[in-house]
């Protein structure tokens, strides 16, 4: 069993990260219709106003924005999920600006938002960062939060197709399977067992002892997720090169 007070942290600094493609105003009138928010990956908290998710899930955004003809600005979002006085509540952010690294072997993109005024909000803060490689082995138990299924998961299949089913990131447990592409440093992949599934693209891999990121969802297979491994020090040049090359995100 994992602490619940980890589990807290990290559900709080989850996001699901996607667009509304009818606009906040709708949204605002009926924000558990699964139609008004669409789910596209992934993302979590690094610093108070930055989330760190993979670069395909803004790239796709923007894909499918553009396939939309919607403007991008008023209609990006991440969507936080967290417990307050008067019961669990979902909470929209927009996207004000991001950065995607210009590599194909780093499928990283970080996001700028603007966080919301209310003071249940402020339990929604940036996760921790593992800063010790010795704890990054086979067999090393992991757990991840994230959205399988993107907006899929807010439907139950085998009831109403009305009716919401789910809001909030979804826990999945593990093991490192292997290192890539040795075992030994340095690694530019970690291989686990855990289920993944669309949508799961930049979740938090996380110790479940600790609570701690030890990488970032990028993909899956039928057996095998791949994530990239984070260390405080990657995460600071990341941050570093979104602080000189940010910009709005458009289609």
């Amino acid at each position: 069993m994992i602490d619940q007070t980890i589990l807290n942290n990290i559900r709080n600094g989850v996001c699901a990260i996607g667009y509304l493609p009818k606009g906040e105003e709708e949204y605002k009138k009926n924000p558990t219709d699964r139609d008004l928010f669409r789910v596209s990956g992934t993302g979590f908290l690094v610093r108070e106003n930055t989330v760190i998710t993979n670069r395909h899930v803004i790239e796709g955004i923007k894909s499918e924005l553009k396939n939309a003809d919607l403007v991008a600005d008023d209609r990006t979002k991440v969507q936080f999920t967290y417990f307050a006085e008067n019961g669990w509540q979902t909470a929209l952010c927009s996207i004000e600006f991001v950065t995607t690294i210009d590599n194909k072997e780093i499928d990283i993109g970080l996001i700028d938002i603007k966080r919301q005024p209310e003071k249940a909000f402020e339990q929604c803060k940036p996760l921790e960062i593992n800063d010790d490689s010795s704890v990054i082995f086979t067999s090393q138990e992991i757990a991840m939060f994230g959205f399988p299924g993107g907006s899929d998961l807010f439907v139950n299949p085998f009831m109403d197709s009305q009716l919401i089913y789910r809001f909030g990131p979804v826990l999945q447990r593990g093991y490192i399977s292997a290192l890539a592409p040795f075992e030994r440093p340095p690694i530019s992949r970690i291989l686990s067992d855990i289920r993944t599934y669309k949508g799961m693209s930049g979740s938090p891999v996380f110790l479940p002892k600790t609570g701690k990121i030890i990488s970032l969802h990028e993909a899956g297979s039928i057996t095998t997720a791949f994530s990239i491994p984070l260390s405080p020090e990657k995460l600071a040049k990341c941050i570093s090169k979104h602080g000189l090359e940010r910009q709005r995100l458009t289609p």
